[in-house]
């Protein structure tokens, strides 16, 4: 049997592909231009997806392209989008159907970004974050501290989600002076990038929080027609917005006027949700992980789905162990899924690794695996 034609068929995207696989970038933050976006239509399903191509322009990693895609099949990712819109300075459509000739002119634009890229254990597709829209000539690694000061009160929020409170020490840290030095309270001393550092106001001076009322630590409902998205407040914009980090483990930039208030405990919600359901469906929550191995291998899970649910839809495919790292098939194997014990052939064949990864959704372990020393 010969694959010549099949072979002569994949060419473009054979000339296309990069030599050096998907995690040729380290960890860390850059200064990159927007080269690409694109909607495309996932393999697996009829999902629509968002792929960004990023070109490093500054530093070490100069002229590296980095890849990355954002599913639009759920709402909190259409949310991320939204997000994503906003910090890069474009207006948001009303209308969903406006999205793909927005992603041209987007192309079009090129606009310079300082952007964080983190990776997930098991993974070899990229998180990418943009932080902020930047001008042609400005440069990465300036050392601007911004307006920290030695003695400030700061916390270190770790990919995992878990805080480290600690006090500035030094400024124009590490070798490159680009870094914070903190002494955190559990007694380890790190140098830090200032953008994954906030600072603790003093009591009575907490920034910001006037917008509708809300201010840092408060717990607020993001509802979207009949769904509701609770979460907590870690950053007050300057725009009316808000930065939440929901229940369930995803971040955005929410509109205030989008944002209510959550009730206390023994008021219930207007849908009349006791606690007692509400602790039920928290307890048979799916793991992050297996959200994650979903997103990879474009499996549809829908905002409603239990941990049964989603590990019911993993069970569907039989799973090919040479397409998979380690963690992915010690996680499978934990839910007994089926694995493909001979080589398969035509469509009985397991899923490979999907070409996706959310924009801003993968959890790395280990607190400080993000600072540098």
């Amino acid at each position: 049997m010969s694959f010549k034609k099949k072979l002569e068929k994949m060419q473009g995207d054979w000339d296309d592909a990069s030599d050096s696989g998907f995690a040729e970038v380290p960890a860390g933050t850059y200064l990159a231009k927007l080269q690409n976006v694109e909607m495309t239509e996932a393999k697996t399903s009829d999902n629509v997806q968002i792929h960004r191509e990023h070109v490093i322009v500054d530093g070490e990693q100069e002229e590296k392209v980095i890849h990355d895609w954002q599913g639009l099949g759920h709402k909190v990712g259409l949310s991320i989008i939204k997000a994503w819109l906003k910090v890069i300075g474009v207006e948001i459509p009303k209308k969903l159907s406006k999205l793909e000739k927005l992603c041209e002119e987007i192309t079009e634009q090129a606009p310079i970004v300082k952007l964080r890229v983190t990776t997930r254990e098991g993974s070899d597709f990229p998180n990418v974050k943009v932080l902020s829209l930047e001008e042609d000539d400005s440069g990465s690694g300036d050392g601007d501290s911004g307006d920290l000061e030695v003695g400030d009160k700061v916390i270190y929020k770790g990919e995992d989600g878990k805080e480290f409170p600690g006090e500035v020490t030094e400024l124009n840290a590490g070798d490159d002076e680009d870094l914070i030095g903190v002494h955190f309270d559990d007694g380890d001393d790190g140098n830090i990038d200032p953008d994954d550092l906030t600072k603790v106001e003093p009591e009575g001076e907490d920034e910001g929080g006037d917008g509708e009322g809300f201010s840092k630590g408060d717990r607020v409902v993001y509802k979207d027609g009949d769904d509701e998205f609770p979460g907590e407040i870690t950053e007050v914009g300057d725009d009316d917005t808000y930065k939440v980090h929901f229940d369930d483990d995803d971040d955005g930039t929410i509109d205030a006027d989008a944002l209510t208030a959550e009730e206390s405990k023994g008021k219930g919600k207007g849908k009349g949700k006791g606690k007692g359901k509400a602790k039920k469906d928290e307890e048979n929550k799916p793991e992050t992980e297996l959200l994650d191995f979903c997103q990879s291998q474009d499996i549809d899970v829908d905002d409603d789905d239990d941990r049964d649910d989603v590990i019911a839809k993993i069970n569907e495919s039989r799973w090919d162990k040479k397409f998979l790292t380690k963690g992915e098939v010690k996680r499978l194997e934990g839910i007994d899924a089926e694995f493909v014990e001979k080589k398969a052939s035509g469509k009985g064949a397991a899923k490979g690794k999907g070409g996706k990864a959310s924009a801003g959704k993968g959890k790395a372990k280990g607190g400080k695996g993000k600072a540098k020393k």
